[in-house]
């Protein structure tokens, strides 16, 4: 998964591993860092000995927006009350 990683930090310089598990790897990008067609052509244009099978591309929803802010806020108003 490494050669993989290496490939998609070299085409999305600025984007941040969100989760990792045995299979799969989400990474987050602004997409203001981001030029899509770039990616999609160097993911059509990728060899297959990376070892990515598969990917997909999906914009944040408003609830994980949400979540993550109230987590955020949860965490400064635990830090503050120690």
């Amino acid at each position: 998964m490494e050669t993989a990683n290496t490939f998609v930090m070299n085409i999305i310089p600025k984007a941040t591993v969100l989760s990792t598990t045995k299979d799969t790897r989400v990474y987050q990008v602004l997409k203001t860092d981001v030029v899509l067609s770039e990616v999609f052509r160097a993911m059509h244009d990728r060899n297959d000995s990376i070892g990515i099978l598969d990917y997909g591309v999906r914009q944040t929803s408003l609830e994980e927006v949400f979540l993550k802010i109230a987590r955020e806020s949860e965490a400064a108003f635990q830090n503050k009350n120690k």
